[in-house]
């Protein structure tokens, strides 16, 4: 009976600290009464302990129509970090946030890939600057999420899969076993689902991950759906164009063929800023070839909404760029669904470039969530 009460204060103690932590200013004692529908003295002792273990602090007064106001309790969001790493062929990227996934400090380095291994390294070295540039307190690091575009079994501790960075059944431990902290590998349009799962009150949508490659996460009831394999919402491998153009994966006609950023960043010898610049100035044959991967990526999405029955949310750095074009691409959706006249269930999701860092810092601060 002792370990069954002693877990119960715990999980009211978890509750209570979740319910300071969702609250979009302080919130006052009696308001939590009122919505865990417990009693004063309860709400008073977990206070204290949170106070006490530095998870909570004051934060503002609460409007009083009569008497002393009421104080605001908010979490201690400076008390832990995480970090997020992205890992491409060109280069590695870094973003550290505190506990509300708010950004602290962030940085980009070039590093060419060579294979895993060096890249282990190159991560492990470059992360150690990282902090020190940001000056990061060490002790504060809950851990570090790496994404890569890749197919993870982490059950298994292998990378599945990943033709971008010429990866196949390779140990993670090849990429983590350097970094001083403890780290998370997952998929980067998968970490990019889970930033934008992360304190949304949208439980069900699919999520379309929009970089040089093509992925995604799908949500239904506020959960991760992983699929039998671990490969699920690999979006970017939906045909759109049978025996059309190839893709990375060595099929044809792959929605990341048409849509994926390397048709017109690389593959013109252009940046993405250069190519939407020049596509803003009217350039001719760079509207055509947009107009095409706008209509191949309706295709995409017209798939999504048939399979799931959902919203879509379009995110990765390519969705920076989207928002002049979103009555186009509704307009296309419209044209192509069954039984809907517009496209209004997609929109742009809320990190563009930085949503796959977020996602993979995001997997310790829930984490540590789940433990207090």
């Amino acid at each position: 009976m002792g370990d069954n009460i002693t877990e119960r204060r715990r999980l009211t103690r978890n509750r209570m600290y979740r319910l300071i932590y969702d609250a979009e200013i302080g919130i006052s004692k009696q308001q939590i009464a009122n919505e865990m529908e417990c009693s004063m003295p309860t709400v008073h002792q977990n206070i204290a302990e949170l106070l006490e273990a530095n998870l909570i602090k004051q934060g503002e007064f609460q409007p009083s129509s009569g008497g002393r106001p009421a104080i605001g309790y908010v979490i201690n969001s400076e008390l832990k970090i995480a970090i997020g790493v992205s890992l491409s062929t060109r280069h590695i990227r870094f973003l550290a946030v505190d506990m509300k996934l708010r950004e602290i400090a962030s940085d980009k380095v070039s590093a060419e890939y060579e294979s895993l291994e060096k890249s282990g390294k190159q991560i492990a070295d470059k992360l150690e600057k990282f902090i020190d540039k940001s000056g990061i307190d060490r002790k504060k690091i809950l851990g570090v999420g790496i994404t890569i575009p890749a197919v993870i079994d982490n059950t298994k501790g292998v990378i599945v899969v990943s033709p971008t960075l010429n990866i196949k059944n390779a140990s993670l431990d090849i990429l983590t076993k350097h970094i001083s902290y403890p780290v998370f590998v997952e998929n980067d349009g998968t970490c990019a689902g889970a930033a934008e799962a992360f304190g949304s009150k949208e439980s069900d949508f699919a999520y379309l991950f929009m970089e040089y490659g093509i992925g995604g996460a799908i949500y239904a009831n506020g959960q991760l759906i992983k699929g039998q394999n671990g490969r699920s919402a690999e979006f970017g491998h939906i045909c759109v164009h049978p025996g059309g153009l190839k893709c990375s994966c060595g099929k044809k006609g792959c929605l990341e063929a048409y849509c994926g950023a390397l048709r017109y960043t690389k593959d013109l010898g252009i940046t993405a800023e250069e190519f939407f610049a020049e596509l803003e100035n009217g350039n001719e044959d760079y509207k055509k070839l947009w107009n095409d991967v706008l209509n191949h990526l309706t295709i995409g999405i017209n798939n999504i909404r048939m399979m799931f029955d959902s919203k879509v949310i379009l995110g990765g750095f390519v969705s920076e760029y989207l928002e002049p074009y979103l009555p186009k691409l509704k307009a296309y959706l419209a044209s192509k669904n069954t039984f809907e006249e517009d496209g209004s269930y997609i929109s742009l999701g809320k990190f563009y470039k930085k949503g796959g860092m977020m996602g993979g810092a995001s997997y310790f601060i829930k984490k540590y969530i789940e433990e207090i």
